[in-house]
C-alpha cells in the first residue's frame, strides 16, 4: 500500500523536481515496483555530468530523491521535441542515439 505521505508515488513524466541544493530536473521516465520493503518509484533524468557509463541519463529511486532533498514543483515540462522523443526511446530500449556528452546542459 502506498502511503498518502509518499509524494514520490505521484511523480509523472514531465514533472519538474528541485533538489535540496536548488537544481531543477525534468523527470524523463517513471518506473513503479514493489519490493519486500514496500512500493518503490524510480525516475530517470538527463545526466548532469558525463560518467564512465557513457549513458545520457541517470536513475534515482524514491529513497535517493528523499535523501537528496528533492521535492516536486508545480511546473510541468512539455516533452515533445525531437530530442525528447529520441531520449524517451532510449530509456525504453537502453539503446540510445545520444551519449552523455550530447546532453550536458539540458535540464
Amino acid at each position: 500500500m502506498i502511503s498518502p505521505n509518499d509524494w514520490t508515488a505521484t511523480i509523472e513524466v514531465g514533472d519538474v523536481l528541485i533538489s535540496g541544493s536548488g537544481v531543477m530536473r525534468i523527470v524523463r521516465s517513471v518506473t513503479r515496483s514493489y519490493s519486500r520493503y514496500g512500493p518503490r518509484t524510480s525516475v530517470s533524468f538527463v545526466i548532469r555530468h558525463p560518467s564512465w557509463t557513457g549513458r545520457p541519463y541517470t536513475v534515482m529511486t524514491s529513497t535517493d530523491l528523499r535523501t537528496l532533498g528533492y521535492r516536486k514543483t508545480k511546473a510541468k515540462a512539455k516533452l515533445g521535441t525531437e530530442f525528447d522523443v529520441k531520449l524517451a526511446a532510449c530509456l525504453e530500449s537502453r539503446e540510445c542515439a545520444y551519449k552523455a556528452r550530447d546532453v550536458v546542459g539540458i535540464p
